[in-house]
């Protein structure tokens, strides 16, 4: 018989088996049969199973938006065709193997099984050929409908369930259940078997949006956050998306958000970057369907700006504090698809992605960083494994203005060398971070005598050292060694080292200070090596406000 199967559904899962259709208690000499219906990726896909062959359709797309879907799922066994439907659009093709076996070789009626919203356990191990997710959200208006031909198909009454499981009547909303423990001025959001709550909007964190706070991240321009927004085998067709970012920053030309991904061949993403003291925003489509604007007049005056991307549908809407733009997407394609991986204040290799105007990491501090209802500074605080900060240093959990962008060392063979033209005296000074205990942070050849020597600071657990190492070959060779404390061996640190004619002058963190007479002076080499020295033992951190002779140095 033709056989027709139809319902509504909604779920915010990009996978789930919706129906299973099969003969129960197959005899030996009829191949196997099965109809799969099920959300995949967000589509709706129909497998169609006898014998060795498989047949598939997938139609529609963006279904896990927890909105209600019509679907149809129809088998013309005379015509040999299998047609699926949701909502609006249809897709249908030829069941090549029921051109050549009549009615599936079947002459008498066969028990058949149907299941809805998971797989029995007896069906598992029956060998089934999809093992898929179970469904969670809800169905309704279920029809199974038969006939000898598509167009005389009859429903089947009455249509009642054998056995369920884990089933409940009514779709519930578990957001007017007393579980809704949301703040108030948060929005509630349901997700059949559970409850979160979405700060968007509030002043507030946490998992109900009731602490008054804000989780803020200082960037310095060497770092920056990526964020999982979903495994790769979730990547879904997306009809709404929500990005909103509040940042405050000094710096012009520089990345505030990027996202982008592929499919068919041609690119989709959304690019937010800050140039000549404005937001430039670009999102494409695909197929060339890009929309762009630049929203604010001076982004850079260090005050807080909030600054949201909302898509939904044929529209985007980008709002900068009290400047509103809104763009209509062009062609007919208007579902974004992006990677899982996003980034916000920077990225990898970013002269690469499109759609930027900087190519630079961004420098201030950002709060209340979301994208659709995940708070992604809260989140990355928390140690959420799907957020994660890219950086050489800790994150700075707190607020501060970033007037100086440091120089990154990436590696321990990391340096700076800075020429100098007096061999009897040196001022060098800066500020350091070092993400380990024991570095390098300046080292210099000297000569001492006749005989070739060098000389290094460095940080050991918490004290800095100035380290004199003369030549074996002198006579009566010593190698001194001038020690100063620090506060915390992890925050930043400033150091200034003075030398003059076999004199030196230690001062750590502005007020730990040491000075001590060499018995033989030495003569500096015409160059300073600032980031390492002689061993493998090089920072990894970063530097400010380095000044050798009084010179500043800006790489």
């Amino acid at each position: 018989l033709c056989r027709q199967i139809s319902f509504q559904f909604r779920t915010k899962l990009p996978h789930g088996l919706l129906v299973y259709h099969s003969v129960k208690d197959r005899p030996e000499s009829l191949d196997a049969y099965a109809l799969y219906v099920i959300v995949e990726k967000g589509q709706l896909k129909v497998v169609h199973v006898f014998g060795k062959r498989s047949t598939s359709l997938t139609v529609g797309e963006g279904l896990n938006r927890d909105e209600w879907h019509s679907v149809v799922v129809r088998i013309d066994v005379h015509g040999a065709k299998l047609m699926a439907q949701v909502d609006d659009k249809q897709e249908e093709t030829t069941l090549e193997v029921l051109e050549r076996v009549v009615n599936y070789g079947v002459s008498e009626e066969l028990a058949s099984v149907v299941l809805i919203g998971g797989l029995s356990s007896e069906e598992r191990l029956h060998g089934v050929k999809y093992i898929i997710e179970s469904f969670v959200g809800c169905i309704r208006d279920m029809v199974l409908s038969s006939g000898k031909s598509a167009s005389d198909l009859l429903r089947i009454t009455p249509l009642i369930a054998s056995k369920h499981e884990n089933v409940k009547e009514g779709c519930i909303d578990k957001c007017w259940t007393r579980e809704n423990l949301c703040f108030v001025g948060s929005q509630c959001i349901n997700h059949y078997n559970s409850l979160t709550c979405d700060c968007f909007g509030t002043l507030y964190e946490g998992e109900r949006c009731d602490v008054y706070t804000a989780t803020v991240l200082t960037l310095r321009g060497s770092s920056y956050v990526s964020f999982r927004v979903y495994d790769w085998k979730d990547r879904v067709h997306s009809s709404m998306t929500r990005i909103s970012i509040m940042f405050r920053t000094r710096w012009d030309d520089s990345v505030l958000f990027y996202a982008s991904g592929e499919i068919d061949g041609t690119p989709h993403y959304v690019a937010a970057s800050i140039k000549k003291r404005k937001v430039h925003v670009q999102l494409d489509f695909g197929h060339n369907s890009k929309i762009s604007t630049v929203l604010g007049d001076y982004v850079t005056n260090n005050d807080w700006s909030n600054f949201t991307i909302f898509h939904n549908g044929s529209r985007v809407v980008v709002t900068l504090d009290n400047e509103l733009k809104v763009l209509e997407i062009p062609g007919d394609n208007h579902y974004m698809i992006i990677d899982p991986e996003i980034y916000i204040g920077g990225g990898p290799e970013l002269h690469k992605k499109k759609g930027l105007v900087s190519y630079n990491n961004f420098a201030g501090a950002l709060k209340y960083v979301f994208y659709n209802d995940k708070s992604i500074i809260y989140e990355l605080k928390k140690s959420n494994p799907m957020v994660h900060y890219i950086g050489i240093l800790e994150p700075e959990y707190y607020e501060a203005d970033v007037k100086v962008i440091p120089i990154t060392y990436p590696f321990a063979g990391s340096h700076i060398w800075w020429p100098v033209d007096q061999s009897d005296s040196l001022t060098l000074s800066f500020e350091f971070q070092s993400s380990k205990s024991v570095a390098v942070v300046a080292s210099g050849d000297v000569i001492v005598g006749e005989g070739p020597g060098y000389w290094e600071v460095r940080l050991v657990n918490d004290e800095v050292w100035f380290h004199l190492m003369q030549p074996a070959n002198i006579s009566n060779a010593v190698n001194m060694t001038v020690i100063v404390s620090v506060d915390n061996s992890t925050s930043w640190h400033s150091v200034e080292l003075n030398y003059t004619r076999g004199e030196i002058g230690l001062i750590v963190d502005y007020h730990h200070m040491q000075t001590e007479q060499f018995t033989r002076s030495f003569e500096l080499a015409d160059r300073v090596v600032i980031g390492s020295g002689k061993s493998d033992a090089g920072l990894i951190g970063c530097m400010r406000d380095v000044k050798v002779n009084g010179e500043a140095i800006e790489p």
